[in-house]
């Protein structure tokens, strides 16, 4: 054994020591002269940084549960504690972001400013807290459940909100409940893994956090007929996943079966049930064994990812400000004219890419309309085929076969103007990162994150899987093409109006494939300008803080620079003290013995 392999981390000593620094770090925010070289903003991202710091300290392992709407995450959670936790039969979809930590039997709202609300285990019903939450005059931070469970003591479960539509109102919830968590457990449905946009969402918020692991699971492997079934999928997700999260083993489980199981009532598909469980054992024995790893590791582990993070974001600013100590008054102004001078720049630059995202929108809009032109020509053609069916199979099944598949070519059409718009900006925010010299690593999330949330989850992108495996339950983005296919339906199906044949029913449905044609055509048109909107929006955001990001620095120069010369020997005293407090933690808290990453995380506003 090399002797390097019998070093072990003290957790305590480690936490103590950063501690410290900390202190050490805070003396320079009081200090007068200290504030008046570095500003205000430099002296509020400290205090941020200090907090955050300070708060991590004291949370047990984190992991957070996430995933699309209606994956089966809260399901998941009580078949891995073996109990009702988040009582699913009453709570069909998690509507907050639910913290379950050890404690006394309790549900408490936690609200803004201090203030909290405890909750009846009957007003955690669905309905019920709906009903709470509408009264409440802003929202929630999120639903803190105590639960007297001894795995709780070492770990604390995020439970966040699907990522479908519930996106809109969580997008900032989710994406915090990420940057708290040491691990995640993201869960798809087997019925349609990994869509497109399920897939972006793992590119831009997951697969760059270094967190020390993911579980990528894989719920309602109950609803396949065989392991050989289980294995294509398997095979499938991997293909899927190979080019961003390589090394990453899917796990097909079905958190009903282990419910199933642990109680003692039917399961509910024999002929894999000996399957499921191995699979879902080895996943819980992988969990209890990440968090027996990470009991003594995981604070030292964080306290070093936040140490990297703070010295380099700090470290910037007092990179300015030395290169200001430097330089003569004169080359503040200078520097005010040249970040003047870039914004132009970068103004005809945000509007070359406006145009580039224009151009590909015409594009695929024109290939979108291409193509659901001939799919609505070949489900027209198929309305002969129905006169091989009853009238009464017609009347109850066939409306809702046109809802379902007109779902899915609605679905894959935006999934693929999706996919492309989303290599389309990363290609952008690299280039943005090069000519301006931002650091790619913190600006390309920005905008690839962001692209993922609101109107681009509206369309509920899923895709085909490789093997043709179907997809069902899509949500329609447009309210007009709602109506008309409830309209459409309900005149298939009205019966008073219709005789019980297959011929008038078909000619039925012919009348009115005109005006649902127009609708859907229609909707296909606007969801292409509505995501290019929200692109040109990300876009602008981007330029925007960029822009604000260089006049703050520029204006830091030039405060500096200006100063005379004694003012500035006192400033090069008080920053190279600082300097060296952030060199002490550089060396003491990041030597790449505990972190692998090089992703930071952000300190808390």
């Amino acid at each position: 054994m090399e002797i390097n392999n019998r070093i072990e981390v003290d957790g305590s000593a480690v936490i103590e020591s950063f501690m410290q620094e900390l202190d050490c770090l805070s003396t320079f925010r009081n200090d007068g002269l200290c504030r008046d070289v570095l500003g205000a903003d430099f002296v509020t991202k400290m205090e941020n940084w200090d907090h955050s710091i300070r708060k991590q300290k004291e949370t047990p392992l984190t992991v957070a549960v996430c995933g699309e709407f209606k994956r089966g995450k809260s399901s998941l959670i009580n078949a891995i504690f073996g109990e009702d936790i988040v009582t699913t039969n009453v709570n069909t979809e998690t509507i907050t972001i639910n913290h379950l930590s050890y404690g006394e039997h309790d549900n408490v709202l936690i609200l803004r400013g201090g203030k909290k609300m405890h909750l009846t285990d009957d007003e955690l019903k669905c309905d019920n807290l709906k009903n709470i939450l509408s009264q409440l005059k802003e929202k929630p931070l999120y639903l803190d459940l105590k639960r007297p469970i001894d795995m709780l003591k070492d770990v604390t479960i995020i439970d966040t909100p699907g990522l479908g539509d519930s996106l809109q109102d969580f997008a900032e919830d989710v994406e915090m409940a990420l940057k708290q968590s040491d691990a995640v457990i993201y869960v798809y449905s087997v019925s349609y893994p990994l869509s497109i946009h399920e897939q972006c969402f793992m590119k831009t918020a997951i697969r760059d956090q270094g967190f020390s692991k993911l579980f990528l699971i894989g719920n309602y492997s109950d609803t396949f007929e065989n392991k050989e079934d289980l294995d294509r999928l398997k095979d499938v997700t991997r293909r899927r996943i190979e080019d961003f999260l390589p090394g990453i083993e899917p796990v097909l489980l079905s958190a009903l079966d282990e419910r199933c199981r642990q109680m003692g009532v039917a399961r509910p598909n024999s002929v894999i049930a000996q399957e499921l469980e191995r699979s879902f054992e080895g996943f819980r024995n992988e969990l209890f064994e990440l968090l027996d790893q990470k009991r003594d590791t995981i604070i030292p582990d964080r306290v070093e990812r936040f140490a990297r993070a703070m010295t380099q974001d700090l470290g910037s600013d007092l990179d300015i400000v030395n290169e200001a100590l430097n330089a003569e008054r004169s080359d503040a102004d200078n520097k005010l004219a040249e970040v003047e001078k870039n914004k132009s720049g970068c103004l005809d630059e945000k509007s070359k890419i406006e145009s580039r995202i224009s151009e590909y929108c015409s594009v695929m809009r024109g290939n979108s309309i291409g193509w659901m032109e001939e799919f609505l020509g070949r489900l027209y053609m198929d309305i002969d085929s129905l006169r091989s069916v009853t009238g009464d199979d017609i009347k109850k099944y066939y409306s809702s076969y046109c809802v379902e598949i007109i779902h899915e070519a609605i679905s894959l059409c935006n999934a693929e103007v999706i996919k492309g718009l989303y290599e389309e900006l990363d290609k952008i925010s690299q280039d943005i990162s090069k000519n301006l010299n931002i650091n790619g690593a913190t600006k390309t999330p920005r905008i690839t994150i962001a692209l993922q949330n609101n109107s681009w989850t509206a369309a509920d992108n899923a895709a085909f899987t490789v093997n043709n495996l179907s997809t069902a339950g899509i949500r329609f983005p447009f309210m007009d093409l709602a109506y008309y296919l409830a309209c459409f339906a309900a005149g298939v199906a009205n019966s008073k109006k219709v005789k019980d044949g297959s011929e008038d029913l078909i000619k039925r449905i012919k009348d009115q494939f005109a005006t649902l044609k127009n609708s859907v055509m229609t909707s296909t048109n606007e969801s292409c300008k509505v995501l290019e909107q929200d692109a040109k929006r990300m876009i602008a955001e981007y330029y925007d803080g960029l822009l604000e990001t260089n006049e703050k620095q520029a204006q830091l120069f030039a405060n500096v620079a200006k100063q005379n010369e004694e003012e500035k020997e006192k400033s090069r005293k008080v920053i190279r003290e600082l300097q060296e407090a952030l060199d002490r933690i550089r060396s003491k808290f990041y030597s790449g013995d505990l972190v692998e990453s090089d992703v930071e995380p952000e300190p808390e506003a």
